[in-house]
């Protein structure tokens, strides 16, 4: 990593050069395409054997180019994220509420990722819990560490879930019956393959290759949404209306504002997960190739502009298909004997499987942090590959335990992560760091920290709300 100072005097002719950052990642991605093969080898070859030392987490930085960056990013956020979000509009928010509400959360999500990695570039450090020993204080480096745990915890749990009951109404809609059709093997099977040697990947740029197919299922799922919209198949006389249970039928309510309610907040929970990708924020921010601030906020504005288009389009589309009766995973209102629904829901069950990975990522680096604080004599023993690996299995082991056991109350999970944890991470974490990270410094606007103060407020008044309404719906 570049010098602090000397990044921060580059930070702001990147931010004003944004087709000349692209011209230059498009460039480096060239480069990079070359190694590829030998990048992904040289992760296989740490994760199955070695030593990962900090002159491994060096040779990580700058690895992954601005294409693979973007492509990363929205299939960690896109294909789980957009399946709850007609749901949370159902459930009581108006038409133009939740249409402002996603672009909103998506600046929000954006700005506070930035605010991470300025407060890397003004400290000098590489992980949430260093920046936060000395920003803050080394005694309370636990908090941000332990937040970054649960929210990774409680979102591979989620995802989970999310995967196995899409890929049981894929198999079934194929046929398949017995064990073999269940939630429990499409949670075990998946994990013992790919999942496993994916988690065991140590970088993000080896998992760009699974992330085009993320981006194919998404796209391919909201033509399917589209279309079903269009030709009237889940409408009163449709081809697939009397597949529907009464809970699946639509009601489509009409005006504006009729439905906004206290309960509106289920929504902004929703949001919150669905734009989380701050979790890996230092990790993102250390591998983007010759990262600058203003190069990474960037990328992370293409990721979540793109994100943001598919959660208005999935969002609108599965509420005016369904209304009010739109379920926590939209696809699950489709009919089974729709086979391009049926198709739609293999792709994104698998797309989620791609994405879990990513999520993984953030989950092993907060056990090792957190390891580390509690045991300091453990430091050098998590260096080597084959204990992070065992590491890695344990956590694995410990994510798919809990989706069979929490299965059927994944929308609470998802309410209260997204709440405290989610809120935690994207707004309070950021905020909290760039705001001690600044301290006397000369500031581009004195403005700033009295706005970070603010989302620092925002955060704790979204969590305190989402987390009630969480528990009332």
């Amino acid at each position: 990593m570049a010098a602090p100072l000397e990044r921060r005097a580059t930070a702001e002719a990147s931010t004003e050069s944004t087709p000349l950052v692209l011209e230059a990642g498009l460039a480096t991605n060239r480069k990079i395409r070359h190694s590829a093969t030998a990048q992904v080898t040289a992760s296989a070859r740490t994760a199955f054997g070695g030593r990962f030392s900090p002159e491994d987490e060096v040779a990580d930085q700058n690895a992954m180019s601005p294409a693979a960056f973007v492509f990363n990013m929205v299939c960690d956020l896109a294909p789980p994220g957009m399946l709850p979000l007609s749901y949370g509009m159902a459930m009581g928010s108006g038409w133009w509420v939740a249409l402002c509400l996603v672009p909103f959360c998506m600046a929000m999500a954006w700005y506070s990722m930035g605010l991470v990695a300025r407060a890397m570039e003004k400290t000098g450090e590489k992980t949430f819990r260093a920046v936060w020993a000395k920003a803050i204080s080394p005694s309370t480096a636990w908090v941000p560490v332990l937040v970054v745990f649960v929210v990774c915890m409680g979102n591979c749990v989620v995802y989970s879930v999310f995967f196995a009951d899409l890929l049981r109404s894929f198999v079934r809609g194929l046929g398949v019956t017995g064990w073999l059709g269940s939630r429990e093997a499409m949670i075990i099977l998946p994990t013992l393959f790919p999942l496993l040697p994916l988690c065991l990947l140590k970088d993000l740029a080896a998992l760009q290759y699974s992330s085009f197919f993320g981006a194919a299922a998404v796209l391919y799922t909201l033509g399917v949404m589209a279309l079903r919209l269009l030709d009237g198949s889940y409408q009163e006389g449709g081809q697939y209306y009397k597949d529907l249970n009464a809970n699946s039928k639509p009601i489509i309510p009409t005006g504006p504002f009729e439905m906004v309610q206290m309960s509106s907040l289920v929504l902004v929970n929703t949001l919150a997960v669905s734009y989380m990708a701050h979790y890996n924020a230092p990790k993102y921010y250390r591998e983007l190739v010759d990262h600058t601030v203003g190069s990474f906020k960037t990328v992370v504005g293409v990721a979540m502009g793109i994100a943001c288009s598919v959660y208005l389009c999935s969002m609108t589309v599965g509420f005016l298909t369904f209304g009010v009766n739109s379920r926590s995973v939209i696809l699950h209102n489709y009919s089974p004997n729709d086979p391009l629904a049926t198709a739609a829901q293999g792709a994104v069950g698998a797309a989620i499987v791609c994405s879990f990975p990513l999520m993984f990522c953030g989950l092993r680096e907060a056990a090792i942090d957190l390891a580390q604080i509690l045991a300091p004599s453990s430091a050098s023993l998590l260096e080597d590959a084959f204990w992070i690996n065992i590491v890695s299995i344990k956590l694995l082991g410990m994510a798919s335990t809990l989706s069979l056991l929490l299965a059927d109350s994944a929308g609470l999970v998802v309410g209260v992560i997204g709440a405290v944890c989610g809120s935690a991470i994207m707004y309070i974490v950021p905020s909290l760091l760039f705001t001690y990270a600044a301290k006397e410094e000369d500031l581009e606007s004195k403005r700033e920290i009295f706005w970070v103060q603010v989302l620092t407020c925002y955060g704790v008044l979204i969590g305190i709300g989402g987390f009630i309404t969480s528990l009332e719906y």
